[in-house]
Parts: C-alpha cells; structure tokens; sequence
C-alpha cells in the first residue's frame, strides 16, 4: 500500500550555478541508482512536490529544487526567464550536484523545461546527466491559450491590480479554480503558495517568465518530440482547467516510448490532488525502467 507523508521536512540547502542562488533539497541513498528529479510549475516551488517526496525517497535518491524566480531561488531583475534559460540552470544544477543518472518529472511548466533541457542538452555526449526516464504531469509544450494564472500575470496592469489583493487570497483563489479536489484545498497547501507571493522579485519573475513562455520556434520544438525515445509516463487530471486532457492524448502519440495515465475528477496538480494515486504510478513506471 502507497502511504503519502506530507510533514517531510528536510533542510534545505542553496548552490549557485551560473551566477545564480538556487534552493534545492537533495536526499541521496546509498547506492549508485538514478535521482529522481523533480521539476515544479510556474509560479509554485519544490513544496509542491510535499506530498510525494517522502514516497519517493522510501526508495530513491530525489532532488527537487526552486527554479529561477520561484521559491527562494535568486529573483534577477532581468529578462532571463525563458524555458531555455530554466533549462540551461536545470543542466548546470544536474552538473554542479554531479548527479549523472536522472529520471526526470516535470509539472506544467516544469515539463516544459524538463521537454527542453532534453531536446537541446541532455541528449549531448558531453553533458554529465543520463536520462533513464521521463514523466509529465499537466504538461506545457503545445500551443494553447494561456490559463487565467498566467494571464494575470502576463499584463504589468493586472498583475499590480492583482497584487492588491492578500497573498492568501490570490492563492486560495487560485488553487480552488485548478485543482478539482475540493478537499485538498487545505490552509497548509494555501500557505505553501502564498508565502512566495510577495516576496521581492517574485511579481518582476513572474511576469517575465509568462511574456517568454512559448518559445519562438515552439512549432519546430513539437516536431522533434518524435526524436525523444526514453520511456515516458504521462499523468493527466481529466478535468484540469489549466492545459486541457486532449494535451495528453497529444503527448502520448508524438512521443514513440510513452504510457498515458488519466486520473477521473482531478485537475491540474495530480500530485497535490491524488498524491497516493500519482505516486503510485510514478513509483511503478520507475521500477519497470530499471529492470
């Protein structure tokens, strides 16, 4: 039986890489097998992984870590927030923690990173990590609309009309719009959210992180996901608001190795939503690789 631990609470440790604060958590077995890497969505932090990451850990080395101006990881007031960017401090934190064999899983905007880090890094020889697998969650990496959380945040005007209300407020309100699991819209998870919001830098991030959010030759980038031949499990919430399930079906049939898993009556954060259900069946896909 999967159990779910939501009090895991080791310290977290910061390493620069390329000029840049980043927060991270790292649990290391003994052993040589592969780091689970865990990869959050825009605008949350590593505590979205919360649920899981104890689960994990049971049975693997897990890093998660806050990507550039999320979390606590350094806020620049400069431009550099594309999925590029982020993925490019993926790399470098992979090779700076010398961690050299990865199953990478990506939420939302985390799997949009975690496509791009794959599709222009990590399938290089001369890069230090190999990937043994990959999963997406609600995953970003085709063209939609953007869901409402960005587009609040893509406009300066609504983003400081937005920013006048409680940080609790703004992430209650968000929370309750994404996820479909009523009952996990606890006053725990609501901090875990509300206490980044306000912090200096964030508002600046966010807003450069959602103007450079599709890639300029995102059309070329989908085409190539034909090439990504790692085993790859794709977990979707059946009713996410946020990127539609028909992403899903998408993903599986343009990726060559990939399993789909759909969860009934949950939306965008399978993981904080099912945390039993989704870890689970990342613990199963990732015993099935290592065979």
């Amino acid at each position: 039986m999967i159990t779910v631990d939501t009090s895991f609470s080791e310290p977290a440790d910061f390493v620069e890489v390329d000029g840049i604060q980043l927060r991270y958590q790292f649990t290391r077995r003994t052993g040589k097998g592969a780091v689970v890497v865990l990869v959050h969505g825009f605008g949350a932090s590593l505590e979205s992984w919360t649920d899981i990451y104890a689960g994990l850990a049971e049975e693997h080395s897990v890093m998660r870590f806050d990507l550039r101006g999320h979390g606590l990881s350094s806020k620049p007031l400069d431009s550099n927030y594309s999925l590029r960017d982020q993925a490019l401090l993926l790399v470098s934190i992979l090779e700076k923690l010398r961690i050299q064999n990865v199953h990478l899983v990506g939420h939302s905007y985390g799997g949009g990173v975690v496509l791009m880090a794959l599709l222009e890094h990590l399938k290089s020889v001369n890069t230090i990590a190999r990937v043994r697998s990959l999963t997406l969650i609600d995953s970003a990496g085709y063209p939609q609309e953007f869901p409402f959380f960005v587009r609040a945040v893509e406009s300066p005007l609504v983003q400081a009309l937005t920013n006048l209300f409680p940080s609790t407020l703004r992430a209650r309100v968000l929370l309750t719009k994404i996820m479909r699991v009523d009952s996990q819209v606890t006053s725990e998870r609501i901090q875990r959210y509300a206490r980044y919001f306000d912090l200096p830098g964030y508002s600046h991030a966010m807003g450069e992180a959602a103007r450079a959010l599709v890639p300029p030759d995102l059309a070329q980038l989908v085409l190539r996901y034909s090439s990504l031949a790692v085993p790859t499990q794709i977990i979707w919430g059946a009713e996410d608001p946020a990127i539609p399930v028909e992403m899903a079906h998408r993903f599986n049939a343009d990726l060559p190795n990939s399993k789909l898993e759909i969860f009934k009556s949950t939306g965008h954060i399978p993981h904080e939503e099912r945390p039993a259900e989704t870890l689970a069946v990342l613990k199963k896909f990732i015993s099935e690789v290592k065979r």
